[in-house]
């Protein structure tokens, strides 16, 4: 649920921050859809995904870190630029370890 909800802020940020919102369903889109995206638009996908696989136990988890969402964002582009066939939440795991 909490991932459902955190989508649909994401979601409406993205729709008032942008005349041209589009939706990204985190669990079908590919790396190579991630790549082509724009970087504000990676960079706000980056903060989603950071909450979204944060641990709810860890407090240090529960901080928005966006400096660190900025390569965070830089990581995935790069990650999902050599591999353009992997799903995202597949590349996020590969990534977290």
């Amino acid at each position: 649920m909490k991932g459902i909800w955190c989508l649909v802020c994401t979601v409406s940020f993205l729709g008032s921050a942008s005349a041209s919102a589009q939706t990204i369903d985190v669990r079908t889109v590919t790396c190579k859809e991630v790549a082509a995206l724009p970087d504000g638009t990676l960079g706000l996908l980056a903060v989603w995904l950071d909450g979204f696989l944060a641990d709810d136990d860890n407090a240090e988890d529960q901080k928005v870190d966006l400096a660190a969402a900025e390569d965070d964002a830089e990581e995935i582009k790069a990650y999902c630029t050599k591999h353009p066939a992997l799903p995202l939440l597949q590349a996020m795991e590969q990534l977290e370890k």
